[in-house]
């Protein structure tokens, strides 16, 4: 079972990703966008909405609440899922994710004034994956596919999909896609071999894994302007991890690149821009400027427009 087929039970509940997304940013961050290959993710503890992390595991504790009424799943299977949900291991997990945000519209108003400075860029980014760029020294520390693998997902808004996605994802079997994991890695490990406390272990790092995806995914209703989409990966995938300072704040953000899996320990490839969208009131020269800025780094047939967004001067 390949590690893509592994994350389409959350995946596509939540709906398929656009085949285009936007990055927002001002002229600093185009520019270091550009002449590095790089985007940042930030750390989600201080992502902007303080209380985002502990409204997608709320959500999963009142689908589990909903299922154990309707007696939809076995009782022990709730009480495991509760566990889970209040242990440490999990909330350290969904700690140690980091996110790029991006938006399924490249022209909304909120998002200039929230993450552009008014007028700056929305980066339009393909279909193709990004990957973390790892530290030197970073490996994993087990032979079979890592368990919270990095990937897009889209964010889910309303309050009653959010309740049936989580309950659909908690009646999936965590035991039988452990079974198949297990076996994809024997096949290619023979000398592998599991007892009982190995595969219990697996498999609650597997149900571990299903809803750190799940949080990652809701988030309260009032930011449901944002149209987010976003990139999640963690931090046992290995990425650099720097820092930065907003607002008083110092945030941890690791770095990602659009190079091909099999470089994901190599220097950054091109990220996947295909468009560039000038901010409201953009002057007369941008466009023209940020077309040749972005051909000087690698980055030919971009399509570059403006905001039809109205300003006044």
């Amino acid at each position: 079972m390949s590690e893509q087929k592994f994350r389409l039970s959350i995946d596509q509940l939540a709906g398929p990703r656009p085949d285009l997304v936007y990055h927002y940013t001002d002229a600093a961050g185009l520019l270091g966008i550009v002449h590095s290959h790089q985007l940042w993710a930030s750390s989600a503890p201080v992502l902007n909405d303080k209380e985002e992390l502990r409204y997608g595991i709320h959500v999963i504790q009142l689908a589990i609440d909903e299922l154990e009424t309707e007696q939809a799943i076995p009782l022990s299977s709730c009480q495991r899922w509760r566990e889970i949900t209040e242990s440490d291991l999990f909330t350290s997990v969904v700690e140690d994710s980091f996110i790029l945000s991006t938006s399924s519209d490249d022209d909304l108003l909120s998002q200039w004034r929230g993450y552009a400075g008014g007028t700056g860029f929305s980066l339009g980014l393909n279909n193709r994956n990004l990957f973390p760029l790892r530290n030197e020294n970073g490996h994993r520390k087990t032979s079979f596919p890592s368990l919270t693998t990095p990937g897009w997902l889209p964010v889910v808004y309303e309050p009653s999909k959010q309740i049936e996605i989580a309950k659909s994802v908690l009646k999936r079997s965590s035991k039988t896609d452990m079974e198949v994991l297990w076996d994809t890695t024997v096949n290619q490990v023979p000398a592998l071999s599991a007892g009982p406390e190995f595969t219990e272990h697996l498999e609650r790092g597997m149900d571990i894994m299903r809803l750190q995806r799940l949080t990652a995914c809701l988030k309260h209703p009032a930011f449901q302007d944002e149209r987010e989409v976003r990139f999640v990966i963690v931090r046992t995938d290995s990425p650099q991890v720097r820092f930065r300072h907003s607002d008083n704040r110092i945030i941890p953000y690791a770095l990602l690149h659009g190079g091909l899996a099999e470089d994901t320990h190599e220097k950054s490839g091109t990220l996947p821009i295909v468009s560039v969208k000038c901010g409201p009131g953009v002057r007369p020269e941008t466009p023209q400027v940020v077309a040749e800025m972005l051909k000087n780094n690698g980055y030919d047939g971009v399509s570059i427009s403006s905001s039809n967004i109205p300003v006044q001067d």
